[in-house]
């Protein structure tokens, strides 16, 4: 709104320049001509750098939302995979739950970062130990650090083969994912880009009142019509410049601490219903011992009819 005010100041001059006794000065009238030629050219800059940005939008949402996925599938997993061994399984879980926020102070802090240490230990603090905490603290990249420990414990654990590679894919999907967030937050869109948009549509909108102010004239109508007119096109121009400034950086406007807490709920969730789901998980042995009873008695009489009459080749041979 700032801008806009800005803006309509200058068209509210160059409309008492114009009504003034000496007029506006020669040097200082514009032709609309050159704005219809280059109007294109800044919708087209304009429409490049939103859609740029939200790209950049769009793949960090996607990429969080992956990994909140793999940590379902991760855990859902591991209440399955380890039914002998309890604290492995609870820390496997622990470890699940503090990955998101881990994540999340990653990709938003460091220098200029909306987030720091005191934010995570905020968000764990009630999900790790002292010393699981502790050690995340100390280590130099967290979200892998906490890659490697649920990777040492899905090793210790020893789960069947084909768990073991389906749980190591998933934490390598989540490694992509951390890599993919950092490339996010390591490549911004050039500099030169984002100032050249900014310049060319700075320029272009305070030349702007002199123009209309000029077209105005020639077509009768009253000149203060050129003070809406101006209040109008820059609060539209300057509106999307405003939306790809802010979406360019998705991780500091995603509610990430939102999907975050949902992740922690769902894996509670999980965990608290591994006990119902058991409950209702029907093995019936009835049938599969009457089924099985009749088999192993054909089984023997075939055996028995085997042994009473012995094979003709083997008769021929011994004859």
């Amino acid at each position: 709104f700032f801008s806009v005010s800005v803006l309509c100041v200058i068209a509210v001059l160059v409309n008492l320049c114009h009504l003034s006794p000496w007029g506006m000065p020669i040097w200082l009238k514009v032709p609309i001509i050159p704005f219809e030629l280059t109007a294109p050219s800044l919708g087209l800059l304009l429409v490049f750098r939103t859609n740029t940005s939200f790209g950049r939008w769009a793949e960090g949402r996607r990429l969080f939302g992956r990994s909140l996925n793999r940590c379902h599938d991760i855990c859902r997993q591991g209440l399955t995979c380890f039914p002998d061994k309890p604290a492995l399984k609870a820390q496997l879980l622990r470890y699940m739950k503090a990955f998101p926020y881990t994540l999340k102070v990653h990709v938003r802090g460091g220098n200029g970062g909306c987030e720091n240490d005191e934010n995570l230990v905020e968000d764990v603090c009630k999900i790790l130990k002292p010393n699981e905490l502790q050690m995340l603290l100390d280590s130099e990249h967290r979200p892998r650090h906490l890659l490697q420990v649920m990777t040492e414990i899905i090793a210790v654990a020893d789960p069947p083969p084909a768990a073991l590679i389906s749980l190591n894919q998933h934490l390598s999907s989540l490694s992509d994912v951390v890599g993919g967030c950092e490339r996010i937050l390591r490549t911004p869109i050039p500099l030169s880009y984002t100032r050249l948009t900014a310049r060319f549509l700075t320029l272009w909108l305070l030349v702007l009142p002199l123009a209309l102010a000029e077209e105005f004239l020639m077509l009768g109508v009253t000149i203060w019509a050129t003070i809406p007119s101006v209040a109008f096109i820059g609060f539209l121009l300057l509106g999307i410049e405003e939306v790809g400034v802010q979406i360019e950086e998705p991780f500091s406007i995603l509610p990430l601490e939102r999907m975050a807490k949902g992740c922690t709920r769902n894996i509670d969730a999980l965990e608290k219903q591994q006990e119902r789901i058991m409950s209702i998980i029907e093995i019936d042995e009835d049938p599969i011992s009457t089924t099985s009873a009749p088999s192993r008695s054909h089984s023997h009489q075939i055996a028995n009819n085997n042994t009473s009459s012995p094979s003709p080749v083997l008769s021929n041979a011994s004859t």
